[in-house]
C-alpha cells in the first residue's frame, strides 16, 4: 500500500509541478496585460455646476500665485474619486490672457518647459503679470476612450465597481515592464526577468515559483524512493542533479528583482540560472535514461510510450539547446530573438513533468509488498 500511495503521490507532485510552473510564466503574463491594457481612467467632474458643453473662470495670478503654479484646473472641479464618474465626452483646457490663447499653463511661467517644469518657486514672466488669466474647460465632440462608460464594460462596472476599482489602483502602483499588453512568445517584446521582477508581478511569480521549488524537490526525492523500492537502484545520480536544480531555482528566486550594484552580484546571479538550466537537463536526462533501459521492469507502474516519448522529448530538448546555444556563440541577434528562444524554451521544458504525470499508472493493487 505503500508503494501505491507513493505512485499516486508522484502523479500528483508532477501534474502540480507542472501547472504551478507554467501560471509562474502565464499567470504573470497574462497580469501584466491585464494592467497595461487597462485603459480606463479618472479625470475631473463636477456635480455642482453639472458642465454641458464649455465652462470659463477667471483668476489673477499674481495675487493667486500659488493657486496658478499647483495647478489652475484643481481649484475649480474636484477629481472624480470612482472611474464612473467620468466625462464621456473628451475634454481641453486652455487659457486666454488678452485675447490670446495658450493650449498649456507653463506658457505663463518664466524658464518653464511644460506643465512638469513649473516649480513652486516659479515666476510669471513680466507680460502676465496683474493680468487675468481666463481659465477656459470645454468639451469636445469626441468620445473619451479613457472613460468606462463609453464601453461594454460599464455594465459589468455596475456590478462589480470594486474589481474595476481594484484594476485602476493596482495600475498606479504599478512598475511593469511592458506599457501595453505583448505576446512575448511570439514577437518577444521582452524578457521574462523584466517583466516578473516588477511589483505587483514580481508577486504573483516568486509565489507560484516558491511553491514550485518545493514540489521539485519532492519529485527527485519520490523518485530516489521509487527507485530504490521497485529496481533496488540505489545509485541514482538524477537526485543530485534534481535538488540542485531546485536549489538554483530557489536562489535565482530570492536574487530576482534585488537592485546590488556589484560585478560579483550580477555575475552570481547569471552562474545561479546557468547551474539550474544545466543540472534540470543533466537530471531529466540521467531520469530519462534510466527509465528507458528498466522499462520492461517498470511495465506494470509505467505507460511504456510515454517513457519514449520522454526520451524523444529529452532528445529534443538537447538538440534545441545546443543548436540555441551556437547560434547565440556564432550570430548577434536581436534581443526579440533572444527574448522569443527564452520564453519558449523555459515553457517547453515543464512538459517534462507533465509526462511525468501521465507515465505513472494508477494501481488498484500492488504486485509486490513495500
Amino acid at each position: 500500500m505503500v508503494l501505491k500511495r507513493r505512485i499516486n503521490f508522484i502523479r500528483k507532485i508532477s501534474l502540480s509541478l507542472f501547472i504551478f510552473s507554467l501560471l509562474s510564466l502565464i499567470g504573470s503574463l497574462w497580469l501584466q496585460n491585464t494592467i497595461s491594457g487597462f485603459k480606463f481612467n479618472k479625470n475631473f467632474y463636477d456635480e455642482k455646476t453639472n458642465i454641458s458643453g464649455i465652462f470659463k473662470k477667471k483668476i489673477n495670478c499674481s495675487d493667486n500665485l500659488e493657486q496658478c503654479i499647483s495647478n489652475i484646473d484643481f481649484s475649480f472641479f474636484e477629481f472624480s474619486k470612482k472611474l464612473g464618474n467620468c466625462f464621456e465626452n473628451e475634454y481641453k483646457f486652455y487659457y486666454i490672457v488678452d485675447n490670446k490663447i495658450f493650449e498649456n499653463r507653463y506658457h505663463l511661467f518664466i524658464d518653464a518647459i511644460s506643465d512638469d517644469t513649473i516649480l513652486k518657486t516659479s515666476k510669471l514672466k513680466p507680460q502676465f503679470i496683474n493680468k487675468d488669466v481666463e481659465f477656459v474647460f470645454k468639451l469636445t465632440d469626441k468620445k473619451n476612450e479613457k472613460c468606462i462608460k463609453n464601453y461594454k464594460y460599464y455594465k459589468l462596472y455596475a456590478i462589480f465597481p470594486y474589481y474595476y476599482e481594484f484594476l485602476y489602483d493596482l495600475k498606479q502602483n504599478s512598475s511593469l515592464g511592458a506599457i501595453e499588453p505583448i505576446n512575448p512568445f511570439i514577437n518577444g517584446e521582452a524578457s521574462i526577468s523584466n517583466i516578473v521582477k516588477r511589483f505587483p508581478i514580481n508577486l504573483v511569480f516568486k509565489s507560484l515559483l516558491f511553491i514550485s521549488v518545493i514540489l521539485m524537490y519532492l519529485y527527485w526525492k519520490n523518485y530516489n524512493y521509487l527507485f530504490i523500492k521497485i529496481l533496488n537502484s540505489r545509485n541514482n545520480k538524477f537526485v543530485f542533479f534534481g535538488v540542485a536544480s531546485a536549489l538554483f531555482l530557489f536562489l535565482h528566486i530570492l536574487f530576482l528583482g534585488m537592485e546590488i550594484d556589484s560585478k560579483i552580484f550580477n555575475l552570481l546571479r547569471k552562474l545561479v540560472i546557468v547551474f539550474f538550466i544545466l543540472c534540470e537537463i543533466i537530471a531529466q536526462f540521467l531520469l530519462t535514461i534510466k527509465l528507458f533501459k528498466n522499462k520492461k521492469n517498470l511495465s506494470y507502474y509505467c505507460n511504456s510510450y510515454i517513457i519514449n516519448t520522454k526520451l524523444l522529448f529529452i532528445i529534443a530538448i538537447g538538440t534545441i539547446s545546443s543548436i540555441v546555444i551556437f547560434i547565440l556563440l556564432k550570430f548577434d541577434l536581436s534581443s526579440r530573438v533572444d527574448y522569443i528562444l527564452e520564453w519558449n524554451y523555459f515553457a517547453a521544458l515543464l512538459f517534462y513533468y507533465l509526462l511525468s504525470a501521465l507515465m505513472w499508472k494508477k494501481l488498484t493493487n500492488n504486485p509486490t509488498s513495500a
